[in-house]
């Protein structure tokens, strides 16, 4: 059986890692996210003007409504864009 909590952190880490590769910007996890609720995933150290949500679904394409919702919610009270 899959570690969901695995599954989720090593796809932020490659996303981080495309991300530096074609930014050039170094994200990090956002470790306060599993104590704070509505926090995006990534972070860096400059003024990023997006809150970034990973999510990797096992098949198929489509996202589901509540990832979105969980990404515009933790966009209030910032000037960042949401990113699923």
């Amino acid at each position: 059986m899959v570690n969901g909590r695995q599954k989720g952190a090593g796809f932020e880490r490659r996303i981080g890692n495309m991300l530096m590769d074609e930014l050039g910007i170094k994200f990090y996890r956002n470790l306060e996210q599993y104590r704070t609720k509505d926090l995006g995933d990534l972070i860096c150290d400059v003024d990023f003007p997006f809150i970034i949500e990973c999510k990797i679904r096992g098949k198929g394409t489509t996202y589901s409504m509540d990832w979105w919702d969980q990404v515009t919610t933790a966009t209030i009270g910032t000037d960042k864009l949401p990113v699923l």
